[in-house]
């Protein structure tokens, strides 16, 4: 189909230095990390963030290190997001995957090359790109860098902190997980970035080198049963959210980033067939697969061929339930993966809830 011209501008792109995933401690991270981001967001209205995370086994199974790699990420979030605490219009932020030191051949999914960054670069996917010296020489960048007034001592983001004692919530068989279809479900009103961190490690999960035909299974919840939310007024219609979800997903996989005309004619399904995606989209080697949700087990209850279940601390309990019913059904369990609340336990409080209250208070000042 024809593409549609996209309705925001390119975004700018900063390029971080290799971290070894969990990554240093919180403090450590921010006090080398903020100043750059300080330099950065103000500037920008999108902010494509490429973090190269070192030492990531591509051969083996992604569950094995998704523990370290959520940690990492939900970490780099977490200093943005604080950055921008009372700010009236937030940058978008998008994280971007690459495998350090890692053939082209040896990545795939939402863990990228050096090489396609090179060859997007090139292409003009960002307006404007910030990198550390060596790494502007290495991909042909000529833009100045917000590096050289700060500098970097480049050992200080690797094997520090108080994090590295991780547990994989995977369990002791994570080296053998190999999933196939993953899930995550959720409002996501107003995109945010633990929406942005769950949507991530979801695609994470997925890795089209050890498993063909990949398949992203993502519930949004329909508007019939968000009609007691808080703040209503402000709540983003089905289609806004469903079209903000392809676009994040269109950014950390690298896509081509205009709307196609597909998904600017989605609409809120009047029918809903719980156990069909009523979207479907092929974004790079993943088949993407959106589902209405109107109660919380969604498609993990009528889909059996899912194989994982990403959520959040505060929703892990829901896990259980589901596979007792898959169970019921002779279905196989599926994995549960948690990733953290961002900011959670530094007490910065990020949520839909939020946004929608300020958004509307916003409009009642107009």
């Amino acid at each position: 189909m024809a593409p549609v011209p996209p309705s925001r501008p390119p975004p700018s792109l900063l390029i971080l230095p290799p971290i070894t995933a969990p990554g240093p401690s919180i403090h450590n991270l921010r006090t080398t990390l903020q100043p750059i981001f300080h330099s950065v967001l103000k500037p920008a209205t999108a902010l494509d963030v490429i973090l190269p995370i070192a030492h990531i086994p591509e051969q083996r199974s992604r569950a094995s290190t998704f523990q370290d790699v959520q940690c990492l990420l939900g970490k780099i979030y977490l200093i943005t997001e604080a950055l921008q605490e009372g700010w009236e219009e937030p940058v978008d932020v998008a994280i971007i995957l690459v495998g350090d030191k890692h053939p082209t051949d040896d990545v795939a999914g939402v863990l990228h090359s050096w090489d396609t960054i090179k060859a997007l670069l090139k292409e003009g996917r960002w307006k404007t790109t910030d990198a550390p010296k060596e790494i502007q020489e290495a991909l042909g960048v000529t833009d100045g860098s917000v590096w050289e007034p700060y500098g970097y001592e480049k050992e200080k983001l690797h094997h520090l902190g108080d994090d590295n004692n991780t547990e994989n919530p995977a369990g002791p068989d994570a080296e053998r997980t190999y999933v196939q279809n993953a899930a995550v479900g959720g409002t996501f009103d107003h995109l945010h970035s633990g929406h942005k961190l769950l949507l991530t490690m979801t695609t994470y999960l997925l890795n089209p080198i050890l498993t063909t035909d990949s398949h992203l299974i993502i519930g949004i919840t329909v508007s019939e049963m968000l009609q007691q939310k808080q703040y209503l007024s402000a709540l983003e219609s089905f289609p806004t959210r469903v079209r903000q979800v392809l676009l994040f997903l269109h950014r950390i996989l690298l896509t081509p980033l205009a709307l196609t005309t597909k998904e600017e004619s989605i609409v809120e399904p009047t029918e809903t067939h719980l156990d069909k995606p009523f979207y479907t989209e092929k974004l790079g080697q993943i088949e993407v697969e959106i589902y209405p949700l109107k109660d919380a087990p969604g498609p993990t209850t009528r889909v059996e061929n899912i194989n994982a279940l990403v959520v959040s601390r505060e929703t892990e309990i829901g896990v259980p339930p589901i596979n007792d019913e898959r169970e019921s059904k002779l279905w196989p369990p599926l994995k549960g993966f948690v990733v953290d609340l961002v900011g959670h336990k530094e007490g910065l409080k990020i949520s839909s809830t939020d946004l929608r209250k300020k958004f509307s208070e916003q409009t009642s000042k107009q």
